[in-house]
């Protein structure tokens, strides 16, 4: 379902064309959040599902030093930072539950075939899901990072 979370997923990153017979691979191992939506998943009518890599946001603050200071995360909460969005600390569901908030990041999608999503389901049928509303707010502000509109400029500010 669209809000389910998958950990340690191998991710495919980039694809080089060396020669005419070989190919060479990157992968990433990252935690993710399915984003595409649940009737679609259900009944079939996509072959592969949109997903976005979660970081812990402690794990966000070592990778991007801005967000261990007060302010950057009270503008990630208020959602004013550009391509990310702020989980709350998930309920301590069968084990699964860590002890922080999660970042989706909205920067970096893949796309994920239902195949493997779902031999990734038969192998662990238990998961950290998201619930209404909470996962319709996670559709809404992944709509907004790319339904965004640049201006060649803006209208000036009331002085």
């Amino acid at each position: 379902m669209q809000g389910d979370f998958f950990f340690s997923c191998k991710l495919l990153n980039q694809i080089s064309i060396i020669d005419t017979t070989e190919i060479d691979a990157e992968t990433e191992i990252h935690d993710i959040v399915i984003l595409s939506q649940s009737c679609d998943l259900a009944a079939k009518k996509i072959d592969r599902a949109l997903v976005c890599p979660v970081y812990q946001l402690e794990t966000l603050s070592g990778l991007h030093a801005d967000y261990k200071n007060k302010k950057a995360r009270e503008e990630l909460r208020k959602g004013n930072r550009i391509g990310y969005h702020l989980l709350n600390k998930p309920p301590h569901q069968n084990g699964l539950s860590k002890d922080d908030f999660y970042v989706v990041d909205f920067k970096k999608p893949y796309s994920v075939a239902l195949n493997i999503l779902e031999e990734l389901t038969n192998h662990n049928p238990t998961r950290l899901r998201l619930n209404s509303p909470y996962r319709e707010h996670l559709s809404q502000a992944f709509a907004r990072f790319f339904m965004r509109v640049g201006f060649p400029s803006d209208i000036p500010s009331f002085q």
